[in-house]
């Protein structure tokens, strides 16, 4: 039986990384299931002065974040943890890794809740449901109130 894969979106932020909880608790809930946390560098976001040394810095960064996640979720007994650097936007980053690692789920983190309470994506999240088959869980962030919606699934492509 093929293990479970999950594809975890990180940008660096606290908030994004509300996700981990959740996808440790997926983890445990699916023994064998593998984790592949992605993180993007934009490259509209680094200054155009200096633009190779800022594209190597950041790519760096990156690395050793998600070095620092991958050690926490092994902390976690979370194994085994894949790790992927992107230069590239962020939507276009994990459209293509999950091409390549066909997950079973996509954790992301979501942008907010709407008046009625219900999470919403993100453009990012949007981005990536409208271009992959996998289903995406939303992950509320941190800031939730107590006794709300823990996340919500996008399932599937709408094209």
């Amino acid at each position: 039986m093929k293990g479970m894969r999950i594809l975890v979106a990180l940008d660096g932020s606290r908030r994004a990384e509300t996700v981990l909880p959740k996808a440790i608790e997926l983890v445990r809930q699916n023994p064998g299931a593998k984790v592949v946390v992605v993180r993007a560098v934009d490259p509209a976001t680094l200054h155009r002065e200096g633009a190779s040394e800022a594209r190597v810095t950041a790519i760096k960064e990156a690395a050793e974040y998600l070095g620092d996640v991958g050690a926490q979720l092994r902390n976690e007994d979370v194994r085994p943890v894949g790790r992927s650097v992107w230069y590239s936007a962020a939507g276009a980053a994990i459209v293509e890794l999950a091409r390549a690692v066909k997950p079973d789920v996509i954790v992301m983190a979501a942008h907010r809740r709407n008046a009625a309470g219900s999470l919403v994506p993100g453009s990012i999240a949007e981005f990536v449901w409208h271009r992959t088959q996998m289903p995406i869980l939303l992950v509320a962030g941190g800031d939730t109130p107590a006794g709300t919606d823990a996340q919500v699934s996008m399932a599937g492509n709408r094209r």
